[in-house]
């Protein structure tokens, strides 16, 4: 009874410590659990693009663009510190690509004919906007039940270059050309307004943490993350993303 008593006291600070994980070498020799982990994090998410500011050709507003949709990518990597058993404060340095399409219709009356009624004619303006950002993400998370947890963070996003593509094209009637006889053309001088050069992020979600073994963990994290000023200056243009990340940890001493 004495060396179960023993055992029991032995086995229970390295469970405190094993952030819910089976770590356990040896019962005889307890294994000292680090709390510092370090590792690499990839992650997808899909954007709901709102605001409203202006698309413009030249100097000219052509229109203002108010909602788009769009993928993203993250990359990086990631460090992780356990406080206690269930709660642990993280934080990561990250490549992040948001890509985002707008599009917004514009009607006028045009007639084809000087004797016969106008009618209405409908084109659209499109623009497919990428944009780049270095990351810092940092977040704390709260274990609730086995391995589950929620996490609540912040991200600073500086802005390191971003791409633009612009396009007009007829909607309707669809047989009623431009000018120039073409049904859709590129817009090359086209361009949207002068970029944030910084965004900041707040985003809430929850993590589930599977075992790779000793001092080696998984993180799957899926997260809904909102932009708290805009990407563009001047203008508004925030956005509502869902992100689903991938991380795998490593202990260090």
């Amino acid at each position: 009874m004495t060396k179960l008593i023993l055992i029991v006291f032995m086995v229970i600070p390295v469970s405190l410590f094993s952030q819910g994980f089976d770590w356990q070498v040896s019962s005889r020799h307890p294994y000292n659990i680090t709390n510092n982990y370090l590792g690499a994090v990839g992650g997808i998410s899909y954007g709901y693009h709102s605001g409203n500011f202006p698309f413009l050709e030249g100097d000219i507003t052509c229109c203002n663009y108010e909602k788009g949709d769009g993928l993203g990518i993250q990359l990086g990597i990631t460090g992780e510190y356990w406080y206690e058993y269930d709660l642990a404060f993280s934080a990561s340095l990250l490549y992040s690509q948001i890509n985002s399409n707008f599009r917004t219709e514009i009607s006028v009356i045009k007639k084809t004919n000087p004797d016969l009624p106008g009618f209405n004619w409908t084109t659209a303006y499109e623009s497919d906007i990428s944009l780049g950002y270095i990351t810092l993400d940092m977040a704390v998370k709260k274990r609730i039940y086995d391995k589950l947890s929620l996490r609540a963070g912040v991200d600073i996003n500086f802005n390191i270059n971003s791409t633009e593509s612009h396009r007009n094209l007829v909607v309707s009637p669809r047989n009623i050309p431009f000018s120039d006889g073409t049904f859709e053309k590129p817009l090359t001088a086209g361009r949207i307004g002068e970029l944030s050069d910084f965004v900041l992020g707040v985003s809430i979600g929850t993590s589930y943490d599977f075992d790779l073994g000793i001092e080696r963990y998984g993180e799957l994290n899926l997260i809904s993350n909102y932009t708290v000023n805009s990407y563009v200056a001047n203008n508004s243009w925030q956005n509502l993303q869902t992100k689903l990340l991938i991380k795998v940890f490593l202990g260090i001493r």
